[in-house]
């Protein structure tokens, strides 16, 4: 069947993602072999960026793209830094294109996330800070409240809206991923902010920004009493019939705040398909859907499932039915074969599912990552819900750690991501931790 792919709280992580399009391939699978190809912080102050939290793409020449949450500028923080947007070269090393926080008070934004790129080679993405700055408009953010941007291929960034434009931040604050309908407005998320203020700071918002650079919120989280039709969403998807799914990490009606999935119309109706109530079908969904040819919906949850050796449980992979009716496809133990699946699902014909989880694999890896759980694994989901370790990070030396982001993969089956902490550099914020890697895992996807 087909795929079509469209982001203990670890939440900060899922805000950051969201997910863009890959090629699904038949065929036979390679050998595999994992390869760390960038370790951060290699410069004074690690300029050239710190703790990427999510995937690069990668551009037609084959270079990679991506962001880093932390590094250079160290107005952000704590002097953690406000983050980059960097290029690294097939066997010719990492370049920044641009460094956040180079504007006056980060009126260019800080934090990036995921970035998706047109055809000129413009890249567009949004920060979660910067913008207003901290006072203004009672944004929560301590560097502001977000900004959607682009930067164009000669690393000129021009700001397209800035978020808490108006007191209390109707029009949402903290942005994730943007969706382009191909037409030249822009869809997403904020995870705070909104119209309704029974969160403290806002409950999130789907929002258009329109080629003119003007912002509309279509829906703001937290209509309902309770917050029965969700709260914090966190990833969002488009489909070709122009509906959109996506998921909030909390709210929902079982009474445990565990997050729900829901259906959009741009007439504003919002459907709640599934309530997660942290039990078996999991809870705290985190890195976006997928949809299949006939509709049904896949995602991972950090939550729920096996408890035993997770407080909150070890996390799961679910489908979800047209109708809303919820399987869950694998249950993690937090073992060997991982815990706390984060960031989204890619997928081949043949119905593979592929992602990371931050947590279980190698669980010796304490040196680097000071908890029991482990440094993280990426894995694959066959259609009868069996699954393969393709990779245990160990969170030494070079290796990496804290796969948080999910997986990109290219026309021939290479999977590309990034660890949040490890590698070979120890000089930033995390104390010897590791400043994180980008890294490639060769053959792994069905290719013809």
């Amino acid at each position: 069947m087909p795929f079509s792919m469209t982001g203990c709280r670890r939440v900060f992580v899922a805000a950051a993602v969201a997910l863009g399009f890959v090629g699904f391939h038949e065929g036979a699978r390679a050998s595999g072999a994992e390869t760390v190809l960038y370790s951060f912080c290699t410069q004074p102050n690690c300029a050239d960026g710190a703790d990427p939290a999510v995937p690069p793409i990668m551009d037609q020449s084959g270079n990679l793209i991506g962001t880093t949450f932390y590094g250079a500028n160290t107005a952000c923080n704590s002097g953690a830094g406000c983050g980059t947007v960097y290029k690294l070269v097939p066997n010719g090393g990492a370049t920044v294109l641009y460094t956040f926080c180079s504007a006056r008070k980060c009126r260019d934004g800080a934090q990036p996330g995921i970035l998706i790129a047109d055809s000129a080679g413009n890249l567009y993405g949004t920060a979660a800070g910067g913008g207003n700055e901290l006072g203004e408009n009672n944004c929560p953010d301590l560097v502001g409240c977000g900004v959607i941007f682009k930067l164009s291929p000669d690393g000129a960034e021009t700001v397209l809206y800035t978020f808490c434009s108006q007191p209390n931040c109707p029009d949402g604050a903290e942005p994730g991923a943007l969706i382009s309908d191909g037409t030249g407005d822009f869809y997403g998320l904020t995870s705070l902010g909104g119209a309704n203020m029974n969160c403290s700071v806002g409950c999130g918002t789907i929002f258009k920004l329109a080629a003119n650079g003007t912002e509309t919120v279509l829906y703001s989280f937290c209509s309902q009493s309770n917050c029965t039709d969700g709260n914090y969403p966190v990833a969002m998807l488009l489909d070709p019939s122009g509906n959109f799914y996506g998921e909030t990490a909390f709210g929902g009606d079982h009474g445990c705040n565990c997050g729900v999935v829901f259906k959009f119309l741009t007439d504003g109706t919002e459907t709640v398909l599934h309530t997660f109530t942290g039990g078996s079908d999991g809870g705290l969904p985190s890195g976006g859907l997928l949809e299949d040819s006939a509709g049904y919906l896949y995602g991972a949850a950090q939550e729920g499932g096996d408890k035993t050796n997770c407080y909150s449980g070890c996390g799961v992979i679910f489908k979800l039915s047209p109708d809303g009716t919820e399987t869950v496809i694998y249950t993690f133990t937090g073992g060997s074969n991982g815990a706390y699946p984060t960031g989204g699902l890619i997928a081949d014909s043949a119905g593979n599912l592929y992602g990371t989880a931050s947590g279980g694999g190698k669980l010796d890896c304490r040196k680097v990552v000071p908890r029991k759980s482990g440094c993280g694994v990426i894995f694959e989901i066959s259609p009868s819900g069996a699954e393969t370790v393709l990779y245990k990070f160990k969170g030494v030396t070079k290796d990496g750690s804290y796969p948080a982001g999910g997986l990109f993969a290219d026309s021939v089956g290479n999977l590309y991501g990034t660890t949040f902490t490890g590698g070979s550099n120890t000089g930033c914020f995390y104390h010897g931790r590791g400043c994180g890697t980008i890294y490639e895992l060769k053959g792994q996807m069905i290719v013809k």
